[in-house]
Order: structure tokens, then sequence, then C-alpha cells
């Protein structure tokens, strides 16, 4: 495979062939002998370019890449570890689409970017179930949903305490990108593209937690490769800033930002709400929070107690509101 300069005039789109040829050597290495391992070096800090010049060259992916790259090199893998190309195949590979939905994003190619987000979710739910050894769920004809139920039954065998929220976050995500109908209006677009984006490195962070938890050796990576992620929605973020960018209603920010992203899971008090926006960035006044929470318990959230000490909680969970509502 004869791989390009990297430049910045050439978009990810038509090297996206060229990234998965090198995500595809990695994935092979450790069990196909006709792979040269200097050549698959090369290769590899290319893909790491390619992505550095996608974020504006800020030298993260390269350098926790050569991180990996020289404990690679520099020493064989521990006893009952597995094999590091492998875990760094791992960690690259639900990246390939997403950073492509960056750059989708940020030329306002909003459904393109929740696609793509909706496709790193997938390639995360067929890694996860390939090492769980249900390589029957991986096939084509098995529908989304079902291989989602098949991770969240393994994960829950394995003790891991996220799983539902994980589970239902990503058929969240995966489904927004098959809503159509009188509502898909650009801004409409716009929105469901940043709550995608936003939550794309939460999800990334539990998948590589299910790694270390599966025994795949991530040492001090794991941190780093999620610092990639949080990079990566600040760029999108600081960009979709620009004229002509639409701000959130507070309804809009608890929907988007909140409800859709499993965060009424638990119950959740209005000064819970109010914090949490605030932590996003989105600072409303108390009366319109309050006001708004009220408001869409005619909807998705349910809410219980009293004045002052109101709770709130989904009615439902968002895959299911919003298979209903479209």
């Amino acid at each position: 495979m004869a791989i390009r300069q990297v430049t910045t005039s050439i978009g990810l789109h038509s090297r996206e062939k060229e990234i998965e040829d090198v995500l595809d050597l990695l994935r092979r290495y450790s069990t196909d002998s006709t792979i040269g391992r200097a050549d698959l070096l090369v290769k590899v800090r290319w893909l790491l370019d390619v992505w550095d010049v996608a974020m504006g060259r800020t030298g993260q992916i390269v350098a926790i890449g050569e991180s990996f790259l020289h404990q690679i090199t520099s020493s064989n893998s521990a006893q009952g570890q597995k094999e590091p190309f492998k875990v760094l195949y791992l960690c690259l590979s639900p990246l390939a689409y997403f950073i492509i939905g960056l750059e989708e994003f940020i030329d306002d190619a909003f459904r393109d970017a929740v696609t793509r987000c909706g496709m790193s979710c997938e390639r995360i739910v067929h890694e996860l179930l390939r090492l769980a050894g249900r390589l029957d769920m991986v096939e084509a004809n098995v529908k989304f949903p079902s291989k989602v139920g098949a991770l969240q039954n393994f994960l829950s065998i394995k003790r891991y305490h996220p799983a539902e929220h994980l589970c239902s976050t990503m058929l969240t995500v995966y489904d927004i990108r098959n809503q159509r109908g009188p509502h898909d209006v650009p801004t409409a677009d716009e929105l469901e593209a940043k709550f995608c984006v936003s939550s794309f490195p939460w999800i990334y962070a539990r998948y590589l937690e299910i790694l270390d938890l599966l025994d795949y050796d991530l040492s001090d990576n794991m941190d780093k490769f999620i610092g990639v992620c949080n990079s990566i929605v600040r760029v999108g973020t600081s960009l979709a800033k620009r004229a002509g960018h639409e701000g959130l209603l507070a309804r809009e920010a608890i929907e988007i930002l909140l409800y859709k992203n499993g965060f009424f899971l638990e119950e959740r008090s209005l000064a819970d709400v109010i914090a949490e926006l605030g932590r996003m960035g989105y600072n409303y006044p108390k009366p319109t929070v309050a006001n708004t929470l009220e408001s869409l318990t005619k909807t998705f959230l349910s809410r219980r107690g009293r004045p002052g000490i109101f709770r709130y909680h989904q009615k439902i969970p968002p895959h299911e509101y919003y298979k209903t509502s479209t």
C-alpha cells in the first residue's frame, strides 16, 4: 500500500481507504507473519500525522502514538498481557470515524457528522463483541439494538456497572442518524451533531475502561487517549461558535446535552442540573431552568418531591423516546 504525503490540502475523506488499510494492517500484525514491523511502523506514523493535521497540529495524537510505539519497539510484551500492536489498534480504531466526523462538523455537514458518530459507536460495539467471542453478533444481518443487547449482557456478567448507561447512550447516538421528518431542519441537525460529537469522549472513555477490564494493558495511555477525544471536541466546539451557528435554549441544552446523554438515568435535583449545564458552559437563570424542567415533565421527564426539593428522572430511555416521537 503506497501512502501519500501528508498535506493540509487533502481532506480525510480522500484518505479514508488508506487510513482503514493502516488500521487493518495493525489489527492483523500479530497473526500475519507477512507484515513487516518496520513498514507497519512507518504507516502508523503516517496515520498519526494525518490525524494531527486534521486536529490543527496540536501534536497530541502523535505524542501518544509515539509513546505507545516506543513501548512496543523497546521491549516485548510482559507475560499475561495482550499483544501491544493489537492494543494500539483497539485504541485507534474507533477514532477513525470520529475524527472524520469532526471534519464534517467543521464543514457544516451536520448530518454526515452524526452518521460518523453512529459509525464510531458501531465499531466500538463490534470490537467489544469480538473480544467477548460473540462473532455471531457481528454479522451484518444482526440489528444494532440486538448487538448492543448482547454487549450489555456480556458487560453485566463482567460486573461493569456503567454497562446500561453506556449501551443506552450508544443506542441514542446511533438512532439519531436514522431520524427523518418535518422537524429535520438545519438548526436541529446542528444540535444533534453537537450532542453526538460531545457524547463520544464519554463513550470512548468507557470503552477504554472495558479494554482495561479485559486485561488489555493501557498503562498510563488511557487518560492520554481520553484527552485526545476531549481536545477534538474542544476544537469542534470553538469552531461551532462562529457566526451563523446557533446557541442552545435552556430546553435544547437540557434535552440534547443532558437527557440524551443519560444524565437523568439517576434522579437529579434542580441544583444538579444547573451545575452540570454550567460545567458544560451553559449558564441560565435558576427560574428559567426550573420552569423548563417543569415543562419537560409533559414529555420525557418525571418529577417527585415538593417545591424546593423536586427531583427529576427520565420516564423513558432516550433511544425509546425518539423511536416513538419520529
